[in-house]
């Protein structure tokens, strides 16, 4: 006969098991919910850098030469930007294979520029002679 404080701890033991065994199924289940939600975040902020920076374009193609603005971008995730002529595109891509792209048409003529980051970066948009020059500096 096994005393009570000892079936006790053996139940505990099986409960406790049993709970582990649970988590350990919800486990990849609730990381790949994280990776999801971060990647979320990374895309609502593609979308705020991507109407800045279209914004900004607006701005610059109504103003005169040797005018520039700053847009901050902060990635989460890796981000590619292109930008050939009047087109935009930022590739945001995470880890977990999810993939998102947003792509604009431009108020004004643009130097090519292309960049890979996944660090703040604030971009320089400067207009000189009817199109826009494009620099990036680290943030940090």
């Amino acid at each position: 006969m096994i005393s009570s404080k000892a079936q006790v701890s053996l139940e505990f033991l099986l409960v406790f098991a049993a709970f582990l065994g649970v988590l350990g199924l919800f486990a990849p289940l609730i990381s790949q919910l994280y990776s999801k939600s971060v990647f979320g975040l990374d895309v609502l902020e593609g979308r705020r850098f991507s109407d800045d920076f279209l914004f900004r374009a607006s701005e610059l193609a109504l103003m005169g030469d040797e005018s520039a603005f700053l847009v901050a971008a902060r990635p989460k995730n890796p981000w590619f930007l292109s930008v050939r002529e009047n087109l935009f595109v930022l590739s945001i891509k995470s880890s977990s294979g999810f993939e998102h792209e947003f792509i604009r048409t431009l108020p004004i003529r643009c130097e090519p520029f292309s960049a890979s980051f996944d660090s703040p970066v604030f971009f320089r948009l400067l207009r000189e002679k009817n199109s826009i020059v494009i620099d990036a500096d680290s943030d940090s």
